[in-house]
Parts: C-alpha cells; sequence; structure tokens
C-alpha cells in the first residue's frame, strides 16, 4: 500500500510538472467565482432560481482570457462581450430545436476561428459567444417574449461581472502583469527540479518570456512602469541564461539546486504580492555567474515593489488632502 501511495503521489507530481502555468491570477478566479455564486443566491433568494442559471451563465464568460488592458480598451471589450453575448443568446433561444440552429452554430463558429487569430479580445469574445450560442440553441424553440426576458437575465449577469472586474480594474492588472512574469520564474524552478536541462523545459520558459512580454506590452503602463516590468523580465532572462550554463557545464548536486529554487520562488511571492519567510536571508550562490545573475532579478524586484508601494502611498496622501480641501 505504501508503494501505490507513492507511485501515485510520483505520477500526480510529474503531471503538474507537466501541466501548463495557469494565466490567471487567484484574486481573479476568486471574484469570477464569487459573482457567479451570488447570481445563483440572488435567483434562490428571489424565489426564480431559473433567473439566477441565467444570470450566472452571463458571469462565466466575462473574463475567459484574462488581458490586462488600459481602462478604456477594458470598457470596450466589457461592451463588445455584452451586445455580441446578449445577440448570440437571443438568437439561440428563438431558433433552438430546430435546423436552422445547426446553420447559425456553423455560421459562429466560422466566425471565430477566422478571427481566433487576431486577437486576445477576439477570441474572447469568439469564445463565449459561441459556448452561449450552443448552450441555447440546443433548447427548445421559446417565444420571442421568453426570449428576450432569458436574454436580458443573461445580460446582467455580464454586467455584473464586468463592474466588478473594472472596480478592481488598475490593482489587477499590475497583479496579472506579476504574474505572467512570476510564470516565467516558474518555469526556471521546473528546470531546477529537472535532473537535466532538457528540450521541453527550455520551450516552456521560452514561451513563457512571450507571454510576458506580450502582457507587458497589452497593459498600456506608462513609460517608467512599463519600463521597469520589462527590467525585472530581463533580470529572468539573464537569471535563466546563467542557471543553464551552470546545470549543463558544472555537475550540479541536488542541494544547491533546490536552494536556488527557494531563492527564486521568493521572487515568485514578491512578484505576486505575497510574503515568503526568510526573504531577507543570504544564501550562497553555487558559482559567482549564476549568484550575479540572481541578485539582479532580486534587486529590480525588490525596487518595482518599493516603488509600486510609494506610488500607492502617494496616491493615498494626494486623494486625502484633496478630500480635506
Amino acid at each position: 500500500m505504501g508503494a501505490r501511495a507513492w507511485l501515485l503521489g510520483d505520477a500526480v507530481r510529474r503531471i503538474l510538472a507537466d501541466a501548463p502555468l495557469p494565466p490567471a491570477t487567484w484574486t481573479s478566479v476568486a471574484r469570477r467565482a464569487a459573482v457567479v455564486t451570488v447570481c445563483f443566491l440572488a435567483g434562490a433568494v428571489l424565489g426564480d432560481l431559473h433567473a439566477g442559471v441565467l444570470a450566472a451563465f452571463g458571469a462565466l464568460q466575462v473574463g475567459l482570457f484574462e488581458a490586462a488592458l488600459p481602462f478604456r480598451a477594458l470598457v470596450r471589450l466589457q461592451l463588445l462581450l455584452l451586445v455580441c453575448c446578449t445577440a448570440s443568446v437571443l438568437v439561440g433561444l428563438l431558433i433552438g430545436g430546430t435546423w436552422w440552429a445547426v446553420v447559425a452554430i456553423a455560421a459562429l463558429a466560422y466566425v471565430f476561428g477566422a478571427s481566433s487569430g487576431v486577437s486576445a479580445t477576439a477570441m474572447t469574445v469568439g469564445i463565449s459567444s459561441l459556448a452561449l450560442g450552443v448552450i441555447f440553441a440546443g433548447s427548445p424553440a421559446a417565444s420571442p417574449a421568453e426570449a428576450v426576458t432569458s436574454a436580458a437575465y443573461v445580460a446582467i449577469g455580464i454586467v455584473v461581472q464586468s463592474l466588478a472586474w473594472i472596480v478592481v480594474w488598475k490593482a489587477e492588472r499590475r497583479r496579472f502583469v506579476g504574474h505572467a512574469i512570476a510564470n516565467k520564474l516558474r518555469t526556471d524552478v521546473r528546470l531546477l527540479h529537472a535532473p537535466a536541462v532538457d528540450i521541453s523545459g527550455m520551450v516552456k520558459t521560452h514561451t513563457q518570456v512571450d507571454v510576458a512580454q506580450a502582457v507587458i506590452s497589452s497593459a498600456g503602463f506608462d513609460e517608467p512602469t512599463d519600463h521597469r516590468c520589462r527590467v525585472v523580465l530581463s533580470a529572468t532572462m539573464e537569471a535563466t541564461r546563467a542557471i543553464v550554463a551552470w546545470m549543463v557545464l558544472d555537475s550540479t548536486s541536488e542541494r544547491d539546486r533546490l536552494a536556488l529554487g527557494l531563492r527564486l520562488r521568493r521572487q515568485i511571492h514578491l512578484l505576486e504580492g505575497r510574503r515568503s519567510r526568510g526573504a531577507g536571508e543570504p544564501d550562497a550562490a553555487p558559482t559567482p555567474a549564476v549568484g550575479a545573475a540572481v541578485q539582479r532579478l532580486e534587486h529590480a524586484v525588490r525596487s518595482e515593489e518599493h516603488t509600486s508601494e510609494l506610488q500607492s502611498r502617494l496616491h493615498l496622501v494626494c486623494r486625502l488632502l484633496l478630500e480635506k480641501k
């Protein structure tokens, strides 16, 4: 029994090690889940669970693909989602259960497939509209009044979820960028946990670099903030090169790799706004090159963290002064 449990645990660890890293932050996941739960509870309390389920369907479509966007771009995305998803539900209910539903879903799938590679916005709107279209076109056809009422409940769920996203937009955008860079460091930790550097690990590392660069570019930060984010990402890339060279050229011990992995995990926690125990403990580096690269990474992360805290405090002080006036 002990051997079976060990084999099962080892298999789970291997699956988790090869699983793709989640792009969404935990706060974003919790926010969406909370809004969906509120929709269900509101329907139950008001005695109309059907309306609550429809609103929950709408709330589920917002934020399927997280993106760091400027405020105006985010609002445009939410409005586009609202219009397209509501129209998809309305049409799906009106032609549900008929052969027209097959034609409409095929046309919607073609439009989504043709536009999915254009931008993240097109992919988000396309997947959400297609999902709702397939769900509601499979139900029996409804009367025009019932279709409009159901589409309105779905629209309410979309609006509530969109408002919840917009309210925390500024903090969530910064967290999302930090999470993207932290995912890049997680691939480095995975490299350290492997007995040797392999091609698949390097591909995952470079893929996360591309993802983080795309997120920073789409965030629309001011020039100083954008520069700081890119400096941190560049420091992670330098650390990767030093780590790979060390693992390939030197006889690395498991103890050194685990110790270096702990240092990288501390930076992951800082990038995601979490505190890590022993963050200030100095650790010996396996080689001078790796030590210098990791120190530059730690300095870049600390600089970004302190600058963000200073900006938040200045913003709070200015707001209090304006309120007093």
